[in-house]
C-alpha cells in the first residue's frame, strides 16, 4: 500500500505537471509533438510513449525547481513558517512523516508545479500567437486556483509537521542557552573538584 501511495504521489507531483508542460509546448516544439502523436501515417509507438514519459518527468522536476524559486518564496513572504521542526525526532515518527508527505506535500508540489507548467504554456502561446484576453482570463483563473491550492496545502503540511516534530525557534534558542548553562556549570564543578583535590594533596 505504501508503494502505491508513493507512486501516486510522484505521479501527481512530477509526471502530471510535466505532461501538462509537454502537451502545451508540443505545438511549438516539433520533437515533443512527434513523441506525443508520432508520424501521421502510423500509430503511436512504445518508444514515443517512453520518450514522452521521460520528458514529462524531466519537465516536472525542472518545474519543481522553478516552483522552489518562485512559489515557495512567494508563500514564505505571506505565510512565514513559525516553527523549525526538530528532525532529530524523525526516527520515532518515520511512518507518520511519510503519511504527511504523501497526504499533503505531494499535493502542494502538484499545485505549485502545475502553476509553473501552466505559466510556461501561456508564455509559449503568447510568444508564438497574438495575445488573447479570453485566453489570459482562463490561464489567470487556473493559475490563481493552483496558487490558492498550493498555499492551503503548504499551510496544512507545515501545521502537521510542527505537530509531529514540535520544536519552535524560541524553543531551540532556549535549549541552546540551557545546554550552554549546563556545560558551564559542569565545567565549574569540575574546576572546583580539581581545586579541592589539589588542596587535599597539599594538606
Amino acid at each position: 500500500m505504501l508503494v502505491d501511495d508513493r507512486s501516486f504521489g510522484i505521479v501527481i507531483a512530477f509526471v502530471i505537471p510535466g505532461w501538462i508542460a509537454l502537451l502545451g509546448l508540443a505545438p511549438f516544439v516539433p520533437l515533443f509533438d512527434q513523441w506525443l502523436s508520432g508520424p501521421l501515417d502510423e500509430s503511436p509507438t512504445v518508444g514515443g510513449f517512453l520518450y514522452s514519459l521521460l520528458a514529462s518527468i524531466a519537465l516536472g522536476i525542472f518545474a519543481s525547481t522553478l516552483r522552489w524559486l518562485a512559489v515557495d518564496s512567494l508563500i514564505a513572504v505571506f505565510q512565514p513558517t513559525k516553527r523549525a521542526p526538530d528532525f532529530g525526532k524523525l526516527r520515532d515518527a518515520h511512518d507518520a512523516m511519510r503519511v504527511i508527505i504523501e497526504g499533503q506535500y505531494r499535493f502542494y508540489q502538484f499545485y505549485g508545479n502545475g502553476f509553473i507548467a501552466i505559466l510556461a504554456v501561456a508564455c509559449a502561446r503568447w510568444f508564438h500567437h497574438s495575445f488573447d484576453w479570453s485566453e489570459f482570463a482562463l490561464f489567470a483563473l487556473i493559475g490563481i486556483i493552483l496558487l490558492l491550492g498550493a498555499r492551503d496545502t503548504k499551510h496544512k503540511y507545515d501545521v502537521r509537521l510542527a505537530q509531529l516534530l514540535p520544536t519552535t525557534i524560541e524553543d531551540q534558542k532556549v535549549n541552546q542557552r540551557r545546554d550552554r548553562s549546563r556545560n558551564s556549570n559542569r565545567d565549574t564543578k569540575a574546576a572546583k573538584s580539581v581545586s579541592r583535590a589539589r588542596q587535599n594533596v597539599r594538606s
